[in-house]
């Protein structure tokens, strides 16, 4: 029987693991041409936003963000309280590179559950945790994104929506069927930037563990690293500044459905 614990913090169904393969690593060479913000945004075709999206991220090879991650997990079938999790990354991109930095109690956690190191590329755990970078790293974004043992995700909606004043650019990813999808994740994207600020995601684990993820990027650096979070190994490593973008905090789930989102 699925149940759930808590291990180091983090939400763990007992007796279900994630669906990861060995960390993936990209050629040095990609055929992809880097995409070119702000440029006009169309928003006719799902599809060929989301191709652009991922121009974008794989055009970067100097980038670092701050991340907060939510994690809600219920087992619907019990009548035990849902699981809340809330995580604090730094990721940093150089080259064909992931690293990510976090706490030492995170970081034990994290072990916990993926006992092997990658030294290069990125590993599919923290792709799963940071799904929004799996645009940068996955060999097939769509098929790699948030693995778990499904059918691949889609682009199935675009559009302008507007949050706390702010215009940004939603994209719909589906899993299953339409109707009743075995995950639904929403990618809230700076249409001048072409940067991910926000995902959102509602999915069911092996054992009818309803899952939802809130992922937040607190800021976005570009050409710089920003300092490692209190309580890690990290040491920061300036380079030439070429910019530096804050992203305005939006709040997690629990006021999601309160928030601004009208239709453009």
């Amino acid at each position: 029987m699925t149940r759930l614990v808590a291990v180091f913090g983090l939400a763990v169904a007992a007796g279900v693991t994630p669906a990861f393969s060995a960390p993936w690593t990209p050629p040095v060479s990609r055929s992809i041409l880097p995409n070119h913000p702000g440029e006009q945004v169309g928003l006719e075709d799902p599809i060929a936003f989301f191709e652009r999206l991922v121009r974008r991220y794989r055009s970067l090879r100097r980038y670092a963000e701050r991340v907060e991650v939510l994690q809600i997990t219920k087992d619907p079938g019990t009548g035990d309280p849902a699981i809340r999790t809330l995580t604090r990354f730094r990721a940093e991109i150089t080259g064909d590179d992931l690293r990510v930095d976090r706490s030492e109690l995170t970081s034990r956690a994290i072990d916990a559950l993926t006992p092997h190191a990658v030294g290069s590329g990125a590993s599919d755990e923290e792709l799963w945790m940071l799904p929004h970078l799996s645009l940068r790293f996955a060999d097939q974004p769509l098929e790699q994104f948030r693995p778990g043992g499904r059918d691949p995700f889609r682009p199935s909606e675009v559009d302008r929506v507007t949050i706390r004043n702010r215009e940004l650019v939603r994209v719909e990813l589906l899993s299953g069927d339409e109707e009743d999808p075995a995950a639904r994740f929403n990618l809230f994207i700076d249409p001048e930037r072409m940067l991910v600020e926000r995902v959102e995601g509602d999915e069911w684990l092996p054992g009818g563990l309803h899952h939802q993820t809130t992922v937040r990027i607190e800021n976005h650096v570009i050409g710089v690293e920003v300092a490692p979070l209190e309580g890690s190994d990290a040491e920061p490593n300036p380079v030439g500044v070429e910019s530096t973008d804050r992203t305005e905090p939006i709040h997690g789930p629990e006021t999601a459905e309160t928030l601004d989102r009208t239709p453009r």
